[in-house]
């Protein structure tokens, strides 16, 4: 397999760390903005359109769709590691086997997970305690949208390895295609405009299937025209006994670390829904604008991830204390600008996405703005901390700082303020934010400890 064909693909090891955070973050940023822009623009035409309860009814599914799609994230950003850290250490052929090993377990895991969606899916809405009035369009919206999970699950293992050799293109090409093509389809599906029918809630899950699929169709006949290494193709799907252990090993911490932000946030959710549905459409309301927020760090995070492992497959630990460095500094600058921005602005925002007809929405949405949005830059350097140590490999550690964040701090703490001190949504607020800045310090502590050096030591990457 010869890498260098590809000429997308960008080599980390050299050259300046600012410049390489900068191109690498950047179409990463774009493309992270345009998949939460199939929430914002479904929550747009919902909200305005139908009613502000069936934003609440879409946005209630959030956990369930991100507790299914954190196993998925989790095995691509194990692969996403080997990747680059292959790809550092020039050992195309390990590169070509977790690819194709990555392939195989992805299929696997994906129908495995479609299957579990389908069957369980009121159950899970059950045990959130979702609203009555609003339970009937939840299923519905979220067994549509769990028919799309297979394609997405395989978009999202794509982008993972093209951003292992530092291209961020490619994947952001792909995903405008797809969010143009929801876009247009949005407002037809939604309200239902010349020979389409009014769906309503269902017609928002229906355009992002449709889109799913024409997105990943692309993606694919785009990268078999080309013969880009990969190109999904019957001939890569294998499975290597060493190297699929060695991805099912670093990834299971990650499905667990991702898997436990979700569960956090199923959590929060049923605090949140005991105190009525104005408190449920907040809370998924506000969600939707933090995901937005959250897209810097997130990019960064993930940058720094890439950067560190190539440097980390070529044993150089001093540029990769420089890419801690200046993604800090990128990272923390970004959010808290836009953080700033939104607790300025947070009324007309709110409204913007159909907050002005629910007085008690908007007064609990903006609660929670005041509380948690001062506390991003917080997350923002987590997001560094963390992706410096998953890009060394050590997504252990990362899954205890979620852990955690979800089990000894947010969810105690959540209970313990909305019940105990009787704060009611005010306390579930204190605990976000709460959990932001403890778990930022802890990782920083962890960091500046030096533990990610330790793997650097080992012989072999696979």
């Amino acid at each position: 397999m010869n890498a260098k064909s590809n000429d997308r693909s960008r080599d980390l090891t050299t050259g300046s760390i600012p410049k390489h955070l900068l191109a690498f973050a950047l179409p990463m940023l774009a493309g992270n903005f345009l998949q939460s822009s199939y929430a914002l623009i479904n929550t747009y035409w919902v909200g305005n359109y139908i009613d502000i309860n069936a934003v609440g009814a879409t946005t209630v599914t959030g956990p369930i769709q991100f507790l299914m799609l954190a196993i998925a994230i989790g095995a691509t950003i194990a692969t996403s590691i080997l990747v680059a850290q292959t790809f550092g250490a020039k050992n195309y052929e390990a590169m070509g086997k977790v690819i194709g090993n990555s392939f195989s377990l992805a299929l696997i895991l994906g129908i495995i997970l479609t299957a579990v969606g389908l069957i369980f899916g009121d159950n899970l809405l059950h045990a959130l305690n979702v609203n009555p009035d609003q339970f009937e369009a939840a299923s519905s919206y979220f067994k549509l949208m769990m028919i799309a999970f297979l394609p997405s699950f395989f978009s999202l293992l794509i982008a993972a390895i093209l951003r292992g050799i530092g291209d961020t293109f490619t994947p952001l090409a792909f995903m405008a295609g797809a969010v143009l093509i929801n876009a247009i389809l949005d407002p037809f599906l939604i309200i239902g405009i010349g020979p389409f029918p009014r769906l309503g809630t269902n017609g928002a899950a229906v355009a992002s299937i449709i889109a799913q699929i024409i997105g990943l169709s692309i993606a694919l006949i785009y990268l078999h025209r080309k013969n880009h290494f990969v190109a999904v193709k019957l001939s890569k799907f294998s499975f290597d006994k060493v190297t699929a252990l060695k991805i099912i090993r670093m990834g299971l911490p990650t499905m667990v670390q991702q898997s436990a932000v979700s569960i956090g946030a199923a959590v929060i959710f049923t605090v949140v829904n005991s105190f009525g549905e104005a408190a449920t459409n907040a809370y998924g309301g506000c969600g939707r604008l933090e995901q937005f927020i959250f897209l810097p760090a997130i990019s960064f995070g993930m940058a720094a991830t890439a950067l560190t492992g190539q440097n980390f497959g070529a044993k150089k630990p001093e540029r990769i204390k420089q890419v801690y460095k200046w993604a800090a500094i990128f990272s923390a600058t970004v959010t808290l600008t836009l953080s700033l921005v939104l607790i300025i602005f947070s009324s007309s925002i709110l409204r913007a996405f159909g907050f002005g007809t629910d007085t008690k929405s908007l007064e609990i949405g903006l609660d929670y703005i005041h509380i948690v949005a001062p506390t991003y830059m917080f997350f923002g350097l987590l997001m560094v901390s963390n992706g410096v140590l998953n890009g060394s490999g050590n997504t252990f550690i990362t899954m205890i700082f979620a852990l955690g964040s979800a089990v000894i701090l947010r969810v105690p703490l959540s209970l313990l303020f909305a019940f105990g001190f009787k704060l009611g949504t005010h306390g579930a607020w204190l605990a976000i934010a709460m959990s932001f800045i403890v778990m930022s310090i802890v990782s920083f502590i962890v960091y500046k400890s030096g533990v990610w050096k330790k793997k650097l030591l080992e012989p072999n990457l696979l």
